[in-house]
């Protein structure tokens, strides 16, 4: 729910930026939703999706201006507060009605986008989102007041300036709306769940060098490659599974076990 569908629901124009995941599917977006003086009407519902969605008045909304039934219950603006930020789980059903005029930014959070940034962290992916209604925050506002200039300017964000965007959201959003503990960490071999993230994405990065790697069992390359990582046991396999998972071009690595050195992740 981002961008012109996001618009359709309340058929007005809309700014959109998004970013998209290794699965080509957006994982995070921004868009601009606003409109001058209208009677109070019932939008169309949204559409259930696998997602969180962050929105922002940049404009104060008079109580009354907003009103919702959120997974049977009734809510809406409490009180006319610049920045006032709402938490929801799209895959909870929500009725809407909305009076103009209003000026809202939506953060568009996909699931796999919290999970991914739950793993990088260490904390439990069994969340739930604890939705919130026209409430200070903070963090959200000063993040939304960064970028409303090339917003206003209906400038697109790059590709960097968005993953840092979605990168603090999320663990914003699961640290203080999905009360997420912390794992307990113990001693253990192996990678820990952000290394093989990491990696992960090294490995997508460093697809065509290993691709070549693989290729030449006695090039300097593979011999060069092989004197960095053969010091011992831990992630032989996982890096194996990873390699031939995400490329399929059964990469033979050498009888020697290894592990990562340190400095490398």
């Amino acid at each position: 729910m981002f961008g012109s569908s996001l618009a359709d629901v309340f058929k007005v124009p809309a700014y959109d930026c998004r970013a998209v995941g290794p699965d080509q599917k957006p994982e995070f977006a921004v868009t601009r939703l606003r409109s001058g003086p209208r009677e109070m009407e019932k939008a169309p519902a949204y559409p259930p999706d696998q997602a969180a969605l962050i929105c922002v008045s940049l404009t104060p909304s008079a109580i009354g201006q907003w009103q919702a039934l959120y997974n049977g219950k009734k809510v809406g603006v409490t009180r006319a507060i610049p920045f006032a930020t709402t938490f929801i789980d799209l895959n909870c059903p929500i009725e809407m009605w909305v009076r103009g005029p209003f000026d809202y930014l939506h953060y568009y959070l996909s699931q796999g986008l919290l999970e991914r940034i739950a793993l990088d962290n260490g904390v439990s992916m069994s969340f739930c989102l604890q939705e919130a209604f026209f409430i200070e925050d903070l963090v959200v506002a000063q993040m939304t007041k960064s970028i409303l200039s090339p917003v206003e300017h209906g400038e697109s964000l790059d590709r960097l300036m968005l993953d840092q965007i979605a990168m603090v959201l999320a663990a914003h959003t699961l640290q203080n709306h999905c009360g997420t503990p912390k794992f307990a960490v113990g001693p253990k071999r192996g990678l820990e769940a952000w290394q093989k993230l990491r990696t992960g994405e090294m490995l997508r990065a460093h697809a065509r060098i290993l691709k070549e790697i693989s290729r030449s069992r006695n090039s300097p390359a593979r011999a060069h490659f092989r004197k960095v990582i053969s010091r011992g046991a831990s992630g032989q396999v996982w890096a194996r599974r990873s390699i031939s998972a995400s490329f399929n071009f059964g990469l033979s690595m050498p009888k020697t076990c290894f592990h990562e050195p340190a400095g490398l992740l």
